[in-house]
């Protein structure tokens, strides 16, 4: 696929990834790295969720607007659906979910109120 995604890393470089886990923990943010590898069945059981319907009306449509060389898989559908918001995270099954979780990706967790209250018992 030659359009580019708006992401922050590919399964191949993760190295973006560790630099935004590095600023988000200045920002005392708990930050955790997840990768993974996806795995066939996964792929299967999302895209037998998703719809082989739904996403090959998907790919003529994106074919036909985009310029599009190689081939159109499940995961492009579904990271560009969540990134133009045509798919909600909520709206997606649990196979579909669990099958997205196998890419790199970050865990972030806002630890602010936890540093601050630390800050003021060493006052």
């Amino acid at each position: 696929m030659n359009q580019s995604i708006p992401t922050f890393s590919t399964p191949n470089d993760t190295k973006i990834l560790s630099w935004l886990e590095e600023i988000l923990r200045k920002h005392f943010y708990l930050v955790e790295i997840k990768s993974g590898k996806p795995t066939g069945d996964l792929e299967k059981k999302a895209k037998a969720e998703v719809g082989i319907r739904n996403f090959d009306r998907w790919k003529k449509e994106y074919s036909a607007n985009n310029d599009v060389k190689g081939y159109l898989k499940i995961y492009d559908y579904l990271f560009i659906g969540l990134t133009d918001k045509s798919l909600n995270w909520n709206d997606l099954g649990r196979n579909t979910k669990n099958y997205l979780k196998t890419f790199p990706h970050l865990i972030i967790k806002d630890n602010s109120g936890e540093y601050h209250e630390l800050e003021k018992l060493h006052c």
